[in-house]
């Protein structure tokens, strides 16, 4: 049932697939989708890349807005951690890097964008530990700063064509010269940008990295919320944060866990045909239940 939850099914239609009512799945949820669940995901977790990409999503819990922090393993794309905060300041990230070292120790590598708040908490927790840039978030804002600042058509252009090759060039010394002769060419604003963005920061964009593996997670998320009409409480949407790890963890998150972990013996095809009557499945396709198909709708 958390499975189906997370996969977006609503709750009045799960009622009708298992043959309860409403409140059991209402009840059945904040059950199974506790604390104790996600410290047996955490627990299950014990192999992972050492490189971490790291990013928020913001939610909307009864009007006011929240930050959903994740830390995805950089090369698989699985989430490792995640928290609900109220605030994008240094202080939250700083208590969400703190439990993320004791949960996993000290990583080799950390992606993120340029957030202040983020970079400030990451030289507080994990100083000596190295960091790059996502290049997309940079390249970016050297874009929007092109085009709101260069008016000549033919000049844009090749404005465009540096900016992408400051990221695409093979050798290190050819982007940094593509750098240098994008700030000769586009003006004193956009010259100022990439002196602030890119050229002060180019040890933490040497490596061309990318933060996707957190967007696509993020994206992950905002399809789990948004489909929602709206989340009431701090406790629901943990409720439905944790359905969404589980879920992730059940479809591609095995290979990150011992094979003798309990969440890793869960069978849950096994489980649907256990659960789930087919008498409560065909009832959606019945001539009488013309309403249940529209609630499919």
């Amino acid at each position: 049932m958390a499975f189906l939850y997370a996969c977006g099914l609503a709750q009045h239609i799960l009622a009708l697939l298992f043959g309860v009512s409403q409140t059991t799945v209402h009840n059945s949820m904040y059950d199974v989708c506790t604390e104790g669940l996600e410290i047996g995901i955490l627990d299950s977790i014990t192999h992972w890349s050492g490189h971490v990409s790291v990013d928020e999503k913001w939610i909307k819990i009864n009007g006011v807005w929240h930050f959903m922090f994740s830390a995805v393993d950089a090369v698989s794309g699985f989430p490792l951690l995640m928290g609900i905060y109220s605030n994008l300041d240094e202080i939250r990230w700083r208590v969400f890097f703190l439990k993320f070292k004791a949960m996993y120790g000290v990583p080799r590598l950390i992606l993120s964008d340029g957030s202040v708040s983020l970079l400030a908490a990451k030289a507080n927790v994990f100083a000596h530990v190295r960091h790059q840039l996502c290049k997309f978030h940079t390249l970016n804002n050297v874009m929007k700063k092109i085009r709101r600042h260069v008016s000549d058509s033919t000049l844009r252009i090749r404005a465009y064509r540096l900016a992408k090759h400051i990221f695409s060039n093979r050798y290190i010394s050819s982007r940094k010269f593509a750098a240098k002769t994008l700030q000769k060419i586009a003006g004193e604003n956009v010259s100022r940008d990439i002196e602030k963005r890119i050229l002060e920061q180019w040890r933490k964009l040497t490596q061309s990295r990318t933060n996707n593996t957190a967007e696509r997670w993020n994206r992950t998320l905002e399809k789990g919320f948004f489909v929602r009409y709206g989340i009431p409480t701090l406790q629901s949407a943990r409720v439905l944060m944790r359905a969404l790890w589980f879920k992730e963890l059940l479809l591609k998150g095995r290979k990150h866990g011992e094979k003798t972990s309990s969440i890793d013996s869960i069978q849950l095809s096994k489980i649907c045909q256990e659960k789930l009557e087919i008498g409560n499945i065909l009832h959606f396709f019945n001539d009488n239940s013309g309403s249940c198909i529209e609630k499919l709708g």
